[in-house]
């Protein structure tokens, strides 16, 4: 029981449990300590070779199979994926994953893998029109017709309203312990709705790199206001190449991870399951994001961020606007200064957009288990 317990205290630090902010260190641009002495935690993923960990969370989530669900409300009646992971033994909490644009919870299959060795449940959504989740429109041959592939839909609502539908209705009963989530970028956005939405469903979250905000040119935001109602369901540009090629340029040409064999693994993953291969937004997905973004959307889902919350923030960010994300912050510390220790960012300067898949995954991971053993109210 004792190992349990301590097991427990240990990774429930990696998701949630942080005090202050050092200065840059040597391998990135922060680095969290402790002002308390504890003894050295040991985090049961080790020093696993990054290849081991990738193929042992992929063979974790064969295993356990896609499952959908199809909200009663959804006017578009899609199925929406997901998967559900055991650990043994248990820590008591459970992980909601929630992936980014157009990718499907394969690609947190490592991070899977080492939660799953440290205790944590797994839970991963794919959101919808994304991954193994059905498109609106629905393709001819979601298999092979990749121009099928845009990304749409016809609100971003949709997003919350599906997470809320999975923990609370399709999953009630199932999942033990206390529920954490981790999200990245549009998972962010759709997790911070979520949470303004049907509050108290987790004890804390992480955000990497969250949407609150496309980076985009203001020339390029101009161009948009006056296409995205022209045919919303089409790509904003046309270009030579398919989204799948564009998502397999070389690493050095690529914006999203500092990890080369992070990188080739899942690109080597998506090369043989092309119906999930990355994809463009549509005009009409733009414009919706873009409409969920405005400051004052954004100053009344900063409420949101009333349990201890981790933002993680790429110093080189090609996808989402760096500049909302501290936004966010400083509505949360006007608004709710009583919450504002709740939401805390930490930079990585040398750090592209999927921090988690980068270069820190592991200094991170292992850095967090080592300076926080508890839990600590925002």
């Amino acid at each position: 029981m004792m190992l349990k317990a301590n097991i427990a205290c240990l990774v429930c630090a990696f998701l949630f449990n942080f005090t202050a902010c050092k200065k840059d260190s040597p391998k990135n641009s922060a680095s969290f300590n402790s002002d308390e002495d504890t003894a050295d935690p040991v985090d049961r993923s080790g020093d696993t070779p990054v290849s081991t960990l990738w193929n042992e969370g992929v063979a974790l989530f064969e295993r356990a199979g896609i499952k959908t669900f199809t909200r009663p409300d959804d006017q578009d009646n899609l199925k929406i994926a997901y998967t559900l992971l055991k650990a043994e033994p248990f820590s008591g909490f459970t992980v909601l994953i929630v992936p980014g644009f157009s990718e499907s919870h394969f690609k947190y299959s490592e991070l899977a893998a080492r939660l799953v060795r440290n205790g944590f449940n797994v839970v991963a959504i794919n959101l919808r029109g994304m991954g193994y989740s059905e498109r609106f429109p629905k393709p001819a041959n979601m298999g092979s017709v990749l121009h099928g592939q845009v990304v749409h839909l016809r609100d971003l609502n949709d997003y919350a309203k599906d997470i809320n539908h999975l923990i609370n209705r399709e999953l009630k009963g199932q999942i033990d312990g206390k529920v954490v989530a981790f999200a990245h970028s549009t998972g962010g956005l759709a997790v911070t709705e979520f949470m303004a939405e049907w509050p108290g469903a987790f004890s804390a979250v992480v955000l990497n790199s969250p949407l609150f905000g496309i980076n985009m040119k203001w020339y390029q935001a101009a161009i948009s206001n006056v296409i995205s109602p022209i045919n919303p369901e089409a790509w904003p540009t046309v270009g030579s190449q398919t989204p799948w090629e564009a998502s397999t340029a070389t690493f050095e040409g690529q914006t999203d991870s500092t990890s080369k064999e992070r990188w080739h693994l899942y690109n080597q993953f998506l090369s043989s399951k092309m119906h999930i291969a990355q994809a463009f937004a549509s005009r009409g997905w733009i414009a919706e994001v873009k409409k969920h973004t405005t400051d004052q959307n954004l100053t009344l889902i900063a409420k949101a961020f009333r349990v201890p919350t981790l933002l993680l923030q790429a110093g080189k960010d090609s996808y989402v606007d760096i500049d909302r994300q501290n936004f966010i912050k400083s509505q949360l510390d006007s608004q709710l200064p009583e919450a504002k220790n709740c939401l805390r960012i930490w930079p990585f300067s040398a750090e592209y957009h999927s921090i988690w898949r980068g270069i820190s995954h592991e200094p991170v991971f292992k850095e967090v288990l080592m300076h926080f053993l508890k839990t600590k109210d925002c």
